[in-house]
């Protein structure tokens, strides 16, 4: 939100109208804000999903007034609640101050030679990690006093509306002036530990769900501002349902009287006007909860191809309001969305959205803040519930991703991350639509993520037929087998799976299932970075199809 300098929003009124103030008045005003926190389930529903529309739009969407002040209210995308506890803002500014320090004291000896690691590390979270756990959580229970702020000053203004009072306005101005400096303190906070830390997955899902909720709470305080200044006129398959849910909340001024609220109607922003489709957008309209002021739209979906371009949703809704006035109401636009045809357009569509979110208009960005949106969007492709993973991207693979394509450095330009991409992307549409690829993934019979020479090393003391699956390091989205054989002179080798190896009709288990050379498949433990060494039969016979072989291979090896 823009600064406002506090003398503008608090303009002096003089010692002479406080003087008449009653005692009355005044104890009426501002007992409530030592009271218990009132009930704001009016106002709050929780999220379905991690990808809902959360607006940023500092100003909310205020109407212009009937001649005695009526604000009308704005439709915005709400978030879970939280809980409580109250902290001194210049103690909180104190506090981000010293973890910047540590952060760029600790940032120093990062630059080192790239690690020869074999296997993959234990998934313990480091100290930088526990420790931006516990910045998160003090965010976290802010948020919740800042909640109880928010709705006691909605009540002390309602009164205040009612009945103007120019210290008593003057007073709450500066009350809400504070609290949204403090959020402004928070967001900060939150942002720079996501552009300084790579968090596990839970933490950064807390954190990308409270800069939602902070921003919808400055836009309350917003609205009440401008409320007291006595307001002024103011990548999915075409034919697809979205994969997110969008929850709506309908917010107004304090002081509002909403007589009627008319369906809610999903709108299509892009730049193309003239769709071929008459219906570009369906399961577009639907009825809002008249008390709560809250829906939640399912199964939008839209019929049209965006051409690779980033389109957006907005919301509208009509409110009569009781003095008569009926207002159109519009949310801010969602996320971004890219409507595609093909799976071959999923790679270059995603990367096109990571990039956009990752740089923002910017050419270089810390690689942790890189680190953290690419594996936001690795787990929203891969279908994982952000909260709680099934096969998170760990510390070591991260090194992996860092040193190979980053060099190790501190900061990365929008075009190595674009390279970056070309290669991961392919990796990432593999997992999303490839037969049995995915759960081979989350259970950990592909290993994933390491380097030729380092599976060499897992695979040099085990014996003849055991084998390791990864991802080829020059082939994207394809996979390479590191198998023992008995060649004396090279005794750990490595097959690259062509693309004519697999097909609709074969997959990777097929095809591993045909090759007498693999015989014992090890099999990574995510958890705990273990590794299990398991006849292949056992372990994936329950992904190969039911076609007979074509003849028993015999007990030479063949081909591969």
């Amino acid at each position: 939100m823009e600064e406002t300098d506090l003398d503008e929003m608090n303009p002096e009124f003089g010692n002479e109208f406080w003087k008449e103030l009653t005692d009355d008045v005044l104890d009426t005003l501002y007992s409530q804000l030592e009271q218990p926190a009132f009930d704001t389930s009016e106002y709050y529903l929780d999220d379905d999903d991690d990808g809902m529309l959360g607006s940023t739009n500092p100003g909310g969407f205020v109407l212009p007034e009937a001649a005695h002040g009526a604000m009308a209210p704005a439709v915005q995308v709400k978030d879970e609640d939280a809980v409580a506890r109250t902290v001194d803002p210049a103690h909180f500014q104190q506090q981000g101050q010293q973890h910047q320090h540590h952060q760029q004291a600790a940032a120093e000896p990062r630059q080192q030679a790239r690690p020869a690691a074999a296997h993959v590390p234990l998934p313990a979270i480091s100290q930088d990690q526990a420790k931006a756990r516990m910045v998160i959580d003090q965010v976290q229970q802010l948020f919740a006093t800042q909640d109880q702020h928010i709705e006691q000053i909605r009540q002390i203004q309602q009164q205040l509306v009612l009945q103007p009072q120019k210290e008593g306005v003057r007073q709450l101005q500066e009350q809400q002036w504070k609290l949204n400096q403090q959020i402004e303190l928070e967001l900060k906070e939150l942002q720079g530990l996501h552009r300084s830390v790579i968090l596990d997955p839970p933490a950064l899902h807390q954190l990308r769900m409270l800069l939602q909720r902070l921003k919808i709470q400055q836009q309350k305080i917003e609205l009440f501002r401008q409320e007291l200044q006595l307001p002024t006129p103011q990548v999915l398959f075409k034919g697809k349902t979205l994969e997110d849910n969008y929850v709506l909340a309908l917010l107004s001024g304090s002081n509002v009287n909403i007589q009627n609220i008319s369906k809610v109607k999903a709108i299509l922003v892009a730049e193309e006007k003239n769709w071929k489709n008459k219906k570009p957008i369906e399961n577009d309209v639907q009825a809002m909860d008249s008390m709560k002021r809250v829906l939640t739209f399912h199964n939008i979906k839209l019929n049209v191809s965006t051409r690779m371009s980033m389109v957006y949703l907005k919301f509208a809704v009509q409110v009569t309001l009781q003095n008569g006035g009926t207002h159109t109401i519009e949310s801010a636009g969602s996320s971004p969305i890219i409507v595609i045809t093909n799976e071959s357009q999923w790679c270059d569509a995603a990367g096109k959205l990571l990039l956009f979110e990752a740089f923002g208009g910017q050419t270089e960005i810390p690689w942790q803040h890189l680190a953290n949106v690419t594996h936001t969007h690795f787990l929203k492709a891969t279908r994982q519930d952000p909260g709680r993973p099934q096969r998170r991207l760990n510390h070591g693979e991260f090194q992996y991703i860092h040193y190979k394509f980053f060099g190790g450095q501190l900061n990365v330009t929008q075009q190595q991350a674009g390279r970056f991409w070309s290669w991961f992307g392919q990796v990432v549409q593999t997992l999303r639509f490839k037969r049995h690829i995915a759960n081979m993934w989350f259970v950990g019979l592909i290993y994933g993520f390491i380097t030729k020479n380092a599976c060499t090393e897992i695979l040099k003391n085990e014996e003849i037929g055991t084998f390791v699956i990864r991802f080829s390091e020059n082939h994207p989205g394809l996979f390479a087998v590191a198998y023992v054989d008995d060649d004396p002179y090279e005794r750990v080798k490595h097959y690259l799976v062509k693309p004519e190896d697999i097909s609709s009709n074969k997959s990777l288990p097929d095809f591993l299932r045909e090759k007498p050379q693999f015989l014992y498949v090890n099999q990574l433990d995510p958890a705990t970075g273990e590794l299990h060494k398991l006849p292949k039969d056992k372990v994936l016979e329950g992904y190969y199809s039911k076609r007979q072989l074509h003849g028993k291979p015999s007990n030479g090896y063949v081909l591969l």
